[in-house]
Protein backbone atom coordinates (compact mmCIF):
# COMPACT_ATOMS: atom_id res chain seq x y z
CA UNK A 1 0.00 0.00 0.00
CA UNK A 2 1.46 3.34 -1.01
CA UNK A 3 1.38 6.06 1.62
CA UNK A 4 2.25 9.72 1.56
CA UNK A 5 5.45 11.08 3.05
CA UNK A 6 5.26 11.45 6.84
CA UNK A 7 4.09 14.76 8.23
CA UNK A 8 5.91 14.10 11.52
CA UNK A 9 9.50 13.37 12.40
CA UNK A 10 10.44 9.69 12.08
CA UNK A 11 9.25 7.68 15.07
CA UNK A 12 10.54 4.60 16.79
CA UNK A 13 7.48 2.39 17.27
CA UNK A 14 7.48 -0.73 19.42
CA UNK A 15 4.65 -3.01 18.26
CA UNK A 16 3.81 -5.93 20.54
CA UNK A 17 2.14 -9.12 19.29
CA UNK A 18 1.75 -12.26 21.36
CA UNK A 19 2.67 -14.44 18.39
CA UNK A 20 3.85 -14.01 14.82
CA UNK A 21 0.66 -15.24 13.20
CA UNK A 22 -1.13 -12.06 14.35
CA UNK A 23 0.90 -10.10 11.84
CA UNK A 24 -1.90 -10.93 9.39
CA UNK A 25 -4.13 -8.43 11.21
CA UNK A 26 -1.57 -5.61 11.06
CA UNK A 27 0.65 -6.32 8.07
CA UNK A 28 -0.60 -3.27 6.18
CA UNK A 29 0.05 -1.10 9.25
CA UNK A 30 3.60 -2.39 9.77
CA UNK A 31 4.44 -1.89 6.11
CA UNK A 32 2.88 1.59 6.03
CA UNK A 33 4.81 2.69 9.12
CA UNK A 34 8.09 1.66 7.51
CA UNK A 35 7.15 3.24 4.17
CA UNK A 36 6.48 6.52 5.96
CA UNK A 37 10.00 6.53 7.36
CA UNK A 38 9.29 5.25 10.86
CA UNK A 39 11.37 2.59 12.58
CA UNK A 40 9.40 -0.43 13.79
CA UNK A 41 10.51 -2.94 16.41
CA UNK A 42 8.20 -5.94 16.59
CA UNK A 43 8.12 -7.65 20.00
CA UNK A 44 6.73 -11.20 20.08
CA UNK A 45 6.54 -13.71 22.90
CA UNK A 46 6.91 -16.72 20.59
CA UNK A 47 9.29 -17.49 17.77
CA UNK A 48 7.91 -18.13 14.26
CA UNK A 49 6.35 -21.60 14.10
CA UNK A 50 5.09 -21.70 10.49
CA UNK A 51 6.85 -21.28 7.18
CA UNK A 52 4.81 -18.20 6.33
CA UNK A 53 5.79 -16.60 9.65
CA UNK A 54 9.47 -17.10 8.90
CA UNK A 55 8.81 -15.76 5.41
CA UNK A 56 7.28 -12.62 6.92
CA UNK A 57 10.21 -12.17 9.25
CA UNK A 58 12.76 -12.56 6.45
CA UNK A 59 10.90 -10.21 4.12
CA UNK A 60 10.37 -7.48 6.69
CA UNK A 61 13.92 -7.82 7.98
CA UNK A 62 15.22 -6.73 4.59
CA UNK A 63 14.23 -3.17 5.45
CA UNK A 64 16.72 -1.61 7.88
CA UNK A 65 13.86 0.28 9.53
CA UNK A 66 12.19 -2.94 10.66
CA UNK A 67 13.41 -5.48 13.19
CA UNK A 68 11.88 -8.06 15.46
CA UNK A 69 12.90 -9.75 18.65
CA UNK A 70 11.46 -12.29 21.01
CA UNK A 71 10.78 -10.89 24.47
CA UNK A 72 11.33 -13.05 27.53
CA UNK A 73 11.08 -10.32 30.16
CA UNK A 74 7.65 -11.43 31.44
CA UNK A 75 8.88 -14.98 32.00
CA UNK A 76 11.52 -13.65 34.40
CA UNK A 77 8.86 -11.98 36.54
CA UNK A 78 8.55 -13.71 39.96
CA UNK A 79 4.97 -12.42 40.25
CA UNK A 80 3.95 -13.70 36.82
CA UNK A 81 1.58 -16.44 37.98
CA UNK A 82 0.18 -14.20 40.70
CA UNK A 83 -0.65 -11.57 38.06
CA UNK A 84 -2.17 -14.22 35.85
CA UNK A 85 -4.34 -15.50 38.70
CA UNK A 86 -5.63 -11.98 39.34
CA UNK A 87 -6.45 -11.47 35.66
CA UNK A 88 -8.14 -14.84 35.33
CA UNK A 89 -10.29 -14.08 38.37
CA UNK A 90 -11.34 -10.63 37.13
CA UNK A 91 -12.05 -12.00 33.65
CA UNK A 92 -14.19 -14.77 35.11
CA UNK A 93 -16.18 -12.31 37.23
CA UNK A 94 -16.74 -10.32 34.04
CA UNK A 95 -18.28 -13.30 32.23
CA UNK A 96 -20.60 -14.46 35.03
CA UNK A 97 -22.59 -11.22 34.78
CA UNK A 98 -26.18 -11.36 33.46
CA UNK A 99 -25.23 -9.83 30.10
CA UNK A 100 -23.42 -13.08 29.24
CA UNK A 101 -26.25 -15.47 30.19
CA UNK A 102 -26.90 -16.20 26.51
CA UNK A 103 -23.18 -16.86 25.90
CA UNK A 104 -22.43 -20.02 27.94
CA UNK A 105 -19.33 -20.90 25.92
CA UNK A 106 -17.66 -17.61 26.84
CA UNK A 107 -18.48 -18.10 30.53
CA UNK A 108 -17.31 -21.71 30.42
CA UNK A 109 -13.98 -20.77 28.84
CA UNK A 110 -13.32 -18.12 31.51
CA UNK A 111 -14.42 -20.54 34.26
CA UNK A 112 -12.04 -23.25 33.05
CA UNK A 113 -9.14 -20.79 33.37
CA UNK A 114 -10.13 -19.26 36.72
CA UNK A 115 -8.74 -20.46 40.09
CA UNK A 116 -10.85 -23.31 41.49
CA UNK A 117 -11.54 -21.49 44.76
CA UNK A 118 -12.92 -18.47 42.89
CA UNK A 119 -15.26 -20.71 40.88
CA UNK A 120 -16.55 -22.36 44.06
CA UNK A 121 -17.13 -19.04 45.82
CA UNK A 122 -18.89 -17.58 42.79
CA UNK A 123 -21.61 -20.20 43.13
CA UNK A 124 -22.83 -18.59 46.35
CA UNK A 125 -25.93 -16.48 45.50
CA UNK A 126 -24.78 -13.55 47.64
CA UNK A 127 -21.52 -13.35 45.70
CA UNK A 128 -23.21 -13.50 42.29
CA UNK A 129 -25.24 -10.34 42.81
CA UNK A 130 -24.28 -7.43 40.61
CA UNK A 131 -23.18 -5.18 43.54
CA UNK A 132 -20.91 -7.90 44.93
CA UNK A 133 -19.45 -8.70 41.52
CA UNK A 134 -18.81 -5.01 40.93
CA UNK A 135 -17.18 -4.60 44.35
CA UNK A 136 -15.00 -7.71 44.00
CA UNK A 137 -13.90 -6.65 40.53
CA UNK A 138 -13.02 -3.17 41.70
CA UNK A 139 -10.95 -4.48 44.64
CA UNK A 140 -9.10 -7.02 42.52
CA UNK A 141 -8.40 -4.51 39.77
CA UNK A 142 -7.06 -2.05 42.34
CA UNK A 143 -4.69 -4.72 43.61
CA UNK A 144 -3.75 -5.63 40.04
CA UNK A 145 -2.92 -2.00 39.21
CA UNK A 146 -0.83 -1.76 42.38
CA UNK A 147 1.46 -4.62 41.34
CA UNK A 148 4.47 -2.86 39.81
CA UNK A 149 5.59 -3.53 36.26
CA UNK A 150 8.27 -6.25 36.06
CA UNK A 151 11.71 -4.67 36.26
CA UNK A 152 12.96 -6.77 33.32
CA UNK A 153 10.18 -5.45 31.11
CA UNK A 154 10.88 -1.86 32.09
CA UNK A 155 14.55 -2.34 31.29
CA UNK A 156 13.72 -3.87 27.93
CA UNK A 157 11.51 -0.94 26.95
CA UNK A 158 14.08 1.58 28.21
CA UNK A 159 16.68 -0.09 26.02
CA UNK A 160 14.38 0.14 22.97
CA UNK A 161 13.65 3.82 23.74
CA UNK A 162 10.33 4.00 21.83
CA UNK A 163 8.38 7.11 20.91
CA UNK A 164 5.22 5.01 20.86
CA UNK A 165 4.12 1.56 22.03
CA UNK A 166 1.29 -0.32 20.30
CA UNK A 167 -0.12 -3.48 21.88
CA UNK A 168 -2.42 -5.93 20.10
CA UNK A 169 -3.58 -8.19 22.96
CA UNK A 170 -3.93 -11.93 22.55
CA UNK A 171 -7.16 -11.45 24.45
CA UNK A 172 -7.70 -14.83 26.13
CA UNK A 173 -8.75 -14.76 29.82
CA UNK A 174 -5.70 -14.38 32.05
CA UNK A 175 -3.43 -13.03 29.33
CA UNK A 176 -0.68 -10.68 30.53
CA UNK A 177 -0.16 -8.80 27.26
CA UNK A 178 -1.40 -5.57 28.82
CA UNK A 179 1.74 -5.49 31.00
CA UNK A 180 3.54 -4.10 27.94
CA UNK A 181 1.02 -1.28 27.91
CA UNK A 182 1.47 -0.78 31.64
CA UNK A 183 5.26 -0.64 31.21
CA UNK A 184 4.96 2.05 28.53
CA UNK A 185 2.76 4.16 30.80
CA UNK A 186 5.22 3.71 33.68
CA UNK A 187 7.92 5.20 31.42
CA UNK A 188 5.74 8.04 30.19
CA UNK A 189 5.56 6.69 26.62
CA UNK A 190 2.30 7.14 24.64
CA UNK A 191 0.63 3.74 24.38
CA UNK A 192 -2.18 2.38 22.22
CA UNK A 193 -4.19 -0.83 22.00
CA UNK A 194 -5.12 -2.03 18.51
CA UNK A 195 -8.09 -4.36 18.10
CA UNK A 196 -7.17 -7.32 15.92
CA UNK A 197 -10.48 -9.01 15.15
CA UNK A 198 -14.23 -8.52 15.26
CA UNK A 199 -14.86 -10.47 18.49
CA UNK A 200 -11.91 -9.30 20.61
CA UNK A 201 -13.82 -6.77 22.70
CA UNK A 202 -16.95 -8.85 23.26
CA UNK A 203 -15.76 -12.44 23.74
CA UNK A 204 -12.20 -12.23 25.08
CA UNK A 205 -10.67 -10.82 28.27
CA UNK A 206 -11.16 -7.40 29.80
CA UNK A 207 -8.75 -4.61 28.91
CA UNK A 208 -7.04 -4.49 32.30
CA UNK A 209 -4.97 -1.39 31.55
CA UNK A 210 -6.49 1.69 29.95
CA UNK A 211 -4.53 2.87 26.91
CA UNK A 212 -4.00 6.45 25.84
CA UNK A 213 -5.76 5.43 22.62
CA UNK A 214 -7.83 2.41 21.64
CA UNK A 215 -8.09 1.87 17.88
CA UNK A 216 -11.30 0.07 16.87
CA UNK A 217 -13.03 -0.82 13.61
CA UNK A 218 -16.37 0.87 14.02
CA UNK A 219 -18.93 2.48 16.33
CA UNK A 220 -20.09 -0.97 17.49
CA UNK A 221 -16.67 -1.77 18.87
CA UNK A 222 -16.42 1.73 20.33
CA UNK A 223 -19.63 1.08 22.25
CA UNK A 224 -18.22 -2.25 23.47
CA UNK A 225 -15.04 -0.51 24.65
CA UNK A 226 -17.04 2.01 26.66
CA UNK A 227 -19.74 -0.27 28.06
CA UNK A 228 -17.82 -3.53 28.61
CA UNK A 229 -14.32 -2.23 29.34
CA UNK A 230 -14.88 1.19 30.83
CA UNK A 231 -12.62 3.01 28.35
CA UNK A 232 -13.45 6.75 28.16
CA UNK A 233 -15.02 7.59 24.81
CA UNK A 234 -12.48 10.32 24.05
CA UNK A 235 -9.72 7.70 24.06
CA UNK A 236 -11.41 5.46 21.49
CA UNK A 237 -10.72 6.15 17.80
CA UNK A 238 -12.72 4.53 15.00
CA UNK A 239 -10.34 3.77 12.12
CA UNK A 240 -12.08 1.02 10.14
CA UNK A 241 -10.89 -2.57 9.73
CA UNK A 242 -7.34 -2.29 8.42
CA UNK A 243 -6.92 -6.05 7.93
CA UNK A 244 -9.56 -6.05 5.18
CA UNK A 245 -8.03 -3.23 3.12
CA UNK A 246 -6.16 -5.56 0.77
CA UNK A 247 -9.34 -7.25 -0.51
CA UNK A 248 -10.86 -4.05 -1.90
CA UNK A 249 -8.21 -3.85 -4.66
CA UNK A 250 -7.31 -7.51 -5.22
CA UNK A 251 -7.55 -8.79 -8.81
CA UNK A 252 -8.78 -12.30 -9.74
CA UNK A 253 -7.19 -14.93 -11.92
CA UNK A 254 -8.90 -16.69 -14.83
CA UNK A 255 -11.98 -18.60 -13.68
CA UNK A 256 -11.60 -21.59 -16.01
CA UNK A 257 -8.07 -22.32 -14.82
CA UNK A 258 -9.09 -21.96 -11.17
CA UNK A 259 -12.07 -24.31 -11.46
CA UNK A 260 -10.21 -26.98 -13.42
CA UNK A 261 -7.39 -26.95 -10.88
CA UNK A 262 -9.91 -27.80 -8.16
CA UNK A 263 -11.87 -30.32 -10.22
CA UNK A 264 -14.96 -28.12 -10.58
CA UNK A 265 -16.92 -27.73 -13.81
CA UNK A 266 -16.01 -24.23 -15.11
CA UNK A 267 -19.22 -24.08 -17.16
CA UNK A 268 -21.49 -24.25 -14.12
CA UNK A 269 -21.81 -21.90 -11.13
CA UNK A 270 -20.57 -23.12 -7.78
CA UNK A 271 -21.47 -22.27 -4.18
CA UNK A 272 -18.62 -21.63 -1.76
CA UNK A 273 -19.06 -23.01 1.77
CA UNK A 274 -16.74 -21.26 4.26
CA UNK A 275 -16.00 -23.06 7.53
CA UNK A 276 -15.62 -21.29 10.85
CA UNK A 277 -13.63 -21.71 14.04
CA UNK A 278 -16.73 -22.85 15.92
CA UNK A 279 -17.25 -24.09 19.44
CA UNK A 280 -17.87 -27.86 19.65
CA UNK A 281 -21.48 -28.69 18.81
CA UNK A 282 -23.66 -31.76 18.75
CA UNK A 283 -21.93 -32.70 15.49
CA UNK A 284 -18.89 -31.33 13.73
CA UNK A 285 -19.28 -28.63 11.12
CA UNK A 286 -17.89 -31.06 8.55
CA UNK A 287 -20.73 -33.49 9.29
CA UNK A 288 -23.27 -30.68 9.07
CA UNK A 289 -21.78 -29.53 5.76
CA UNK A 290 -22.04 -33.09 4.42
CA UNK A 291 -25.77 -33.07 5.19
CA UNK A 292 -26.04 -29.68 3.54
CA UNK A 293 -24.31 -30.93 0.36
CA UNK A 294 -26.54 -34.03 0.28
CA UNK A 295 -29.69 -31.92 0.57
CA UNK A 296 -28.45 -29.47 -2.04
CA UNK A 297 -27.72 -32.21 -4.56
CA UNK A 298 -31.09 -33.84 -3.89
CA UNK A 299 -32.97 -30.59 -4.52
CA UNK A 300 -35.74 -30.58 -7.10
CA UNK A 301 -34.59 -27.12 -8.17
CA UNK A 302 -32.26 -27.76 -11.11
CA UNK A 303 -30.08 -24.69 -10.54
CA UNK A 304 -29.23 -26.03 -7.08
CA UNK A 305 -28.83 -29.71 -7.93
CA UNK A 306 -26.49 -28.96 -10.82
CA UNK A 307 -24.43 -26.31 -9.03
CA UNK A 308 -20.89 -27.06 -7.99
CA UNK A 309 -19.76 -26.83 -4.38
CA UNK A 310 -16.39 -25.73 -3.03
CA UNK A 311 -15.86 -26.45 0.67
CA UNK A 312 -13.20 -24.40 2.50
CA UNK A 313 -12.62 -25.60 6.09
CA UNK A 314 -11.27 -23.18 8.65
CA UNK A 315 -7.52 -23.86 9.07
CA UNK A 316 -8.01 -24.41 12.82
CA UNK A 317 -10.64 -27.09 12.23
CA UNK A 318 -9.21 -29.09 9.36
CA UNK A 319 -8.89 -32.38 11.25
CA UNK A 320 -12.66 -32.77 11.61
CA UNK A 321 -13.07 -32.46 7.82
CA UNK A 322 -10.56 -35.17 6.91
CA UNK A 323 -12.81 -38.02 8.10
CA UNK A 324 -15.91 -36.88 6.20
CA UNK A 325 -16.01 -38.02 2.54
CA UNK A 326 -17.35 -35.81 -0.22
CA UNK A 327 -15.96 -37.54 -3.30
CA UNK A 328 -19.21 -39.47 -3.88
CA UNK A 329 -20.86 -36.27 -5.13
CA UNK A 330 -20.38 -34.89 -8.60
CA UNK A 331 -18.84 -31.43 -8.98
CA UNK A 332 -17.99 -31.07 -5.27
CA UNK A 333 -14.46 -30.14 -4.20
CA UNK A 334 -12.90 -30.02 -0.75
CA UNK A 335 -10.19 -27.39 -0.45
CA UNK A 336 -6.75 -28.96 -0.03
CA UNK A 337 -6.90 -29.84 3.65
CA UNK A 338 -3.18 -30.45 3.96
CA UNK A 339 -2.86 -26.66 4.20
CA UNK A 340 -3.44 -25.80 7.86
CA UNK A 341 -2.35 -22.19 7.59
CA UNK A 342 -4.32 -18.98 7.30
CA UNK A 343 -4.34 -17.41 3.82
CA UNK A 344 -1.50 -14.98 4.42
CA UNK A 345 1.08 -15.57 1.70
CA UNK A 346 0.44 -13.84 -1.65
CA UNK A 347 -0.30 -17.21 -3.28
CA UNK A 348 -2.70 -18.32 -0.55
CA UNK A 349 -4.44 -14.97 -0.53
CA UNK A 350 -4.88 -15.09 -4.30
CA UNK A 351 -6.49 -18.52 -4.05
CA UNK A 352 -8.73 -17.42 -1.19
CA UNK A 353 -9.85 -14.36 -3.14
CA UNK A 354 -10.44 -16.44 -6.29
CA UNK A 355 -12.52 -18.99 -4.38
CA UNK A 356 -14.88 -16.17 -3.34
CA UNK A 357 -14.73 -14.11 -6.53
CA UNK A 358 -15.51 -16.99 -8.90
CA UNK A 359 -18.37 -18.32 -6.73
CA UNK A 360 -22.04 -17.55 -7.31
CA UNK A 361 -22.82 -17.32 -3.57
CA UNK A 362 -21.14 -17.86 -0.20
CA UNK A 363 -22.62 -19.93 2.65
CA UNK A 364 -21.39 -20.20 6.24
CA UNK A 365 -22.52 -20.64 9.82
CA UNK A 366 -20.36 -17.98 11.47
CA UNK A 367 -17.01 -16.86 10.11
CA UNK A 368 -15.23 -13.63 9.19
CA UNK A 369 -14.96 -14.98 5.63
CA UNK A 370 -18.54 -13.75 5.26
CA UNK A 371 -17.20 -10.19 5.62
CA UNK A 372 -14.59 -10.83 2.96
CA UNK A 373 -17.29 -12.25 0.69
CA UNK A 374 -19.23 -8.97 1.05
CA UNK A 375 -16.11 -6.99 0.11
CA UNK A 376 -15.57 -9.15 -2.97
CA UNK A 377 -19.21 -8.62 -3.93
CA UNK A 378 -20.82 -12.00 -3.33
CA UNK A 379 -24.15 -12.70 -1.66
CA UNK A 380 -23.83 -14.26 1.80
CA UNK A 381 -26.20 -16.89 3.21
CA UNK A 382 -26.49 -18.55 6.60
CA UNK A 383 -28.72 -21.10 8.30
CA UNK A 384 -29.61 -20.92 11.98
CA UNK A 385 -28.55 -24.42 13.04
CA UNK A 386 -29.64 -25.79 16.42
CA UNK A 387 -26.49 -27.90 16.53
CA UNK A 388 -24.37 -24.74 16.59
CA UNK A 389 -26.46 -22.43 18.74
CA UNK A 390 -23.43 -21.70 20.95
CA UNK A 391 -21.41 -20.48 17.96
CA UNK A 392 -24.24 -18.43 16.49
CA UNK A 393 -26.73 -16.97 18.95
CA UNK A 394 -24.26 -17.61 21.78
CA UNK A 395 -21.73 -14.98 20.67
CA UNK A 396 -22.07 -11.26 20.08
CA UNK A 397 -20.25 -11.04 16.76
CA UNK A 398 -22.76 -13.30 15.00
CA UNK A 399 -25.45 -10.81 15.94
CA UNK A 400 -23.41 -8.12 14.19
CA UNK A 401 -23.67 -10.09 10.94
CA UNK A 402 -27.44 -10.27 11.37
CA UNK A 403 -28.12 -6.71 12.48
CA UNK A 404 -25.44 -4.18 11.46
CA UNK A 405 -26.66 -2.07 8.57
CA UNK A 406 -29.85 -4.10 8.47
CA UNK A 407 -27.93 -7.39 8.30
CA UNK A 408 -25.44 -8.87 5.84
CA UNK A 409 -26.51 -12.48 5.15
CA UNK A 410 -29.80 -13.86 4.02
CA UNK A 411 -30.87 -15.80 7.10
CA UNK A 412 -32.85 -19.04 7.00
CA UNK A 413 -34.21 -21.15 9.84
CA UNK A 414 -34.50 -24.34 7.83
CA UNK A 415 -32.76 -25.91 4.85
CA UNK A 416 -35.93 -25.56 2.78
CA UNK A 417 -36.00 -21.81 3.39
CA UNK A 418 -32.25 -21.60 2.83
CA UNK A 419 -32.39 -23.38 -0.53
CA UNK A 420 -35.22 -21.16 -1.68
CA UNK A 421 -33.11 -18.09 -0.91
CA UNK A 422 -30.02 -19.65 -2.47
CA UNK A 423 -31.91 -20.45 -5.67
CA UNK A 424 -32.95 -16.80 -5.96
CA UNK A 425 -29.31 -15.74 -5.71
CA UNK A 426 -28.13 -18.26 -8.32
CA UNK A 427 -30.94 -17.13 -10.63
CA UNK A 428 -30.03 -13.46 -10.16
CA UNK A 429 -33.33 -12.63 -8.47
CA UNK A 430 -31.94 -11.27 -5.17
CA UNK A 431 -32.08 -7.59 -6.09
CA UNK A 432 -31.41 -6.35 -2.53
CA UNK A 433 -28.06 -8.18 -2.16
CA UNK A 434 -25.89 -5.27 -3.26
CA UNK A 435 -27.62 -2.84 -0.91
CA UNK A 436 -27.22 -5.23 2.03
CA UNK A 437 -23.50 -5.52 1.38
CA UNK A 438 -23.03 -1.77 0.99
CA UNK A 439 -24.84 -0.88 4.22
CA UNK A 440 -22.95 -3.49 6.22
CA UNK A 441 -19.52 -2.54 4.87
CA UNK A 442 -20.12 1.17 5.41
CA UNK A 443 -21.07 0.60 9.02
CA UNK A 444 -18.78 -2.24 10.04
CA UNK A 445 -15.66 -2.29 7.85
CA UNK A 446 -15.13 1.21 6.43
CA UNK A 447 -17.19 3.66 8.49
CA UNK A 448 -15.30 6.62 7.00
CA UNK A 449 -16.47 5.71 3.48
CA UNK A 450 -16.03 2.72 1.20
CA UNK A 451 -13.41 4.58 -0.84
CA UNK A 452 -11.30 5.42 2.21
CA UNK A 453 -8.97 2.63 3.42
CA UNK A 454 -8.56 2.11 7.15
CA UNK A 455 -4.76 1.75 7.24
CA UNK A 456 -3.89 5.43 6.59
CA UNK A 457 -6.36 6.49 9.31
CA UNK A 458 -4.73 4.00 11.66
CA UNK A 459 -1.28 5.42 10.89
CA UNK A 460 -2.41 9.03 11.30
CA UNK A 461 -3.88 8.18 14.69
CA UNK A 462 -0.59 6.66 15.84
CA UNK A 463 1.44 9.61 14.57
CA UNK A 464 -0.83 12.06 16.38
CA UNK A 465 -0.64 10.04 19.59
CA UNK A 466 3.17 9.95 19.44
CA UNK A 467 3.20 13.76 19.54
CA UNK A 468 1.02 13.80 22.65
CA UNK A 469 2.54 14.48 26.06
CA UNK A 470 1.50 11.84 28.61
CA UNK A 471 2.05 11.54 32.33
CA UNK A 472 4.20 8.89 33.98
CA UNK A 473 1.93 6.39 35.74
CA UNK A 474 3.61 4.47 38.55
CA UNK A 475 2.17 1.78 40.78
CA UNK A 476 1.02 2.88 44.26
CA UNK A 477 3.76 2.72 46.90
CA UNK A 478 1.72 0.70 49.38
CA UNK A 479 2.36 -2.50 47.44
CA UNK A 480 6.03 -2.37 48.49
CA UNK A 481 4.92 -3.15 52.06
CA UNK A 482 3.24 -6.43 51.10
CA UNK A 483 5.54 -7.52 48.27
CA UNK A 484 8.13 -9.32 50.46
CA UNK A 485 5.45 -11.43 52.14
CA UNK A 486 3.85 -12.18 48.78
CA UNK A 487 7.15 -13.24 47.24
CA UNK A 488 7.88 -15.46 50.24
CA UNK A 489 4.46 -17.07 49.92
CA UNK A 490 5.08 -17.73 46.22
CA UNK A 491 8.51 -19.17 46.96
CA UNK A 492 7.06 -21.29 49.75
CA UNK A 493 4.41 -22.70 47.43
CA UNK A 494 7.01 -23.53 44.82
CA UNK A 495 9.08 -25.35 47.42
CA UNK A 496 6.07 -27.17 48.86
CA UNK A 497 4.93 -28.38 45.44
CA UNK A 498 8.34 -29.14 43.94
CA UNK A 499 10.18 -32.41 43.48
CA UNK A 500 12.89 -33.26 46.09
CA UNK A 501 15.64 -32.13 43.71
CA UNK A 502 13.87 -28.84 42.98
CA UNK A 503 13.20 -28.31 46.69
CA UNK A 504 16.88 -28.77 47.46
CA UNK A 505 17.88 -26.26 44.80
CA UNK A 506 15.33 -23.73 45.97
CA UNK A 507 16.26 -24.12 49.64
CA UNK A 508 19.91 -23.66 48.77
CA UNK A 509 19.08 -20.23 47.40
CA UNK A 510 17.41 -19.18 50.66
CA UNK A 511 19.16 -17.93 53.78
CA UNK A 512 19.37 -20.15 56.88
CA UNK A 513 16.54 -18.38 58.72
CA UNK A 514 14.42 -18.16 55.61
CA UNK A 515 14.55 -21.92 55.10
CA UNK A 516 12.82 -22.63 58.37
CA UNK A 517 10.30 -19.84 57.84
CA UNK A 518 9.59 -20.94 54.27
CA UNK A 519 8.77 -24.48 55.37
CA UNK A 520 6.37 -23.26 58.06
CA UNK A 521 4.63 -20.85 55.73
CA UNK A 522 4.52 -23.22 52.77
CA UNK A 523 1.08 -24.63 53.54
CA UNK A 524 -0.39 -21.53 55.18
CA UNK A 525 0.52 -18.61 52.95
CA UNK A 526 0.57 -20.53 49.68
CA UNK A 527 -3.06 -21.50 50.19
Amino acid sequence: MTTEAPTTTPLRVVFFLNRFTYIRFFESVLRALVERGHEVVLLVERDPTHDYEEQWAEELDRDPRFSWRRTRSMKRDPLREFRRGLRKTVDYLHFVRPRFEHAPALTRRARNRAPALVVRLSRLPVLRSEPMLRLATRLLESFDHAVPTPAALLEELKELDPDLVVVAPHGMPGSLDSEYLKAAKALGVPAAIAVASWDNLSSKQLLHVQPHRLLVWNEIQKREAIELHGIPGDRVVVTGAQNFDLWFDWQPSARDDFCRRLGLDPDRPYVLYVGGSLYPGEITEAEWARRWVAALKASEVSVLASAGVLLRPHPCRIDEWLDVPYDDYENVALWRCEYREMPVTPEARAEFFDSIYHSAAVVGLNTSAMIEAAIVGRSVHTVIAAEFETSQRGVFHFEYLLNVGGGLPRVAHSLAEHFSQLAETLQGADEAAGERRRRFLEEFVRPHGLERPATPIFIETLEQLAQTSVDVERAPRWFAAVEPALLLAIRSREIDSGTPARVSRKLARLGRKQRKTARKLAKRMAR
